[in-house]
């Protein structure tokens, strides 16, 4: 798997009873701002059938129950947004614009009500951007110039003024321990002090799919060549394998997972289920975007559980609950004069109960969203 295929799954953001919409305009009268509408999202609703004019790309807010749905750009051109991201006091929304050629684009920043658009970075083909945590600017991350190991970071201020630049480990490839002192190098399976170089234990390389469970202590997807067995194994700093369990084959199997390539993607620790991790993994990619399956490996009870599909997954602050989108699908859009269908790309926004394991459809009908987030207030 290509580190550019990683970085784009990076941008893309990790991270219900069904409001239909059935076939909504774009143009739409804007619902008020209102406290509830947490969930940041990118979508197109087509226009109704007989309507003159295209469709675009548009950045909304919704409350998670599906209502007051708010439109908050208009710009009605082919250059279409994307990859909203809230800012960690919850009141500004970063989104992506391209640029006039294929490899490139911009971030530009908006008030959470859409208004005092500004072009704050350029952006390359494969870069993801984020929100430094604990300053209003933003962090643009690219590939390290060869060096799969890195990451290469600029930071920039909200005039569009570059305050930094520097060189990082890539986390999927080496997530790093809580307190900073380790890493584990997936490729090599090797844990490392972070400070020395020193190499404290080995287990099995893993997919690029790893986490700290605490500091002294990671788990991780691997395949054991010995056993042909793909296996969740939580390890100790010396690499010793303190609990594991092989995947099933009736565990990994789900609706959509036929021409899955099995590359696992990412580990998340579910703080609201004790001894649970939400695993991901790549179902198909391609140009317009990637489609996921998720999981929940449980540990105290050695099992893993299909949850649901998704291209991204938009945590809830209380980590619950997530917002996803299906990979697209068809849906009919208008007949043609000979009987036969016009059909659309279509794939609704949807909230996923980590504890209930149940999926709801909160924007629905002919819409095609790609991308969201969830603010933290």
């Amino acid at each position: 798997m290509t580190h550019a295929l990683l970085n784009s799954f990076r941008t893309l953001a990790f991270a219900t009873l069904a409001i239909a919409l059935a076939v909504c305009s774009p143009t739409a009268q804007a619902s008020p701002t209102v406290a509830g509408n947490d969930i940041v999202y990118c979508a197109r609703y087509y226009n109704p059938p007989g309507t003159r004019g295209n469709s675009s790309f548009h950045i909304y807010t919704v409350s998670p129950n599906g209502m007051h749905r708010k439109q908050l750009t208009f710009d009605n051109t082919e250059m279409e947004f994307a990859h909203p991201k809230w800012s960690p006091d919850g009141k500004l929304i970063a989104f992506i614009r391209p640029g006039t050629t294929w490899d490139s684009g911009y971030v530009w920043v908006m008030d959470e009500n859409g208004k005092h658009q500004r072009r704050v970075a350029r952006i390359g083909s494969g870069a993801g951007y984020t929100w430094d945590r604990k300053l209003a600017r933003i962090v643009v991350t690219s590939d390290g110039e060869g060096d799969s190991a890195f990451l290469s970071q600029v930071t920039y201020d909200l005039t569009g003024r570059k305050v930094g630049a520097a060189k990082v480990r890539d986390p999927v490839i080496a997530p790093i321990s809580p307190d900073g002192k380790l890493r584990y190098d997936t490729e090599s399976g090797q844990i490392i002090d972070n400070r020395t170089g020193a190499v404290l234990g080995s287990t099995m390389p893993a997919y690029p799919t790893a986490t700290w469970v605490d500091n002294s202590a990671a788990i991780g997807i691997v395949y054991d060549e010995a056993a042909k067995a793909t296996k969740v194994v939580k390890f100790g700093v010396n690499g010793r394998a303190t609990r594991s369990f092989a995947l099933k084959d009736d565990e990994v199997s789900s609706p959509n997972s036929a021409g899955s390539d099995g590359t696992w993607l990412g580990l998340t620790a579910l703080h609201s289920l004790a001894n649970c991790y939400l695993a991901k993994q790549n179902w198909h990619n391609s140009t317009v975007g990637t489609d996921c399956g998720y999981f929940i490996a449980d540990l105290g009870h050695s099992t893993f559980t299909y949850l649901a599909e998704g291209q991204f997954a938009a945590w809830s602050p209380d980590q619950r609950s997530f917002a996803t989108a299906p990979g697209r699908d068809t849906a009919n859009y208008e007949r043609h004069p000979d009987g036969t269908w016009r059909t659309v790309w279509v794939a609704p926004l949807q909230v996923v109960s980590v504890a209930t394991r149940r999926v709801r459809t909160i924007q629905g009908g002919l819409v095609w969203v790609t991308g969201a987030d969830w603010r933290v207030r």
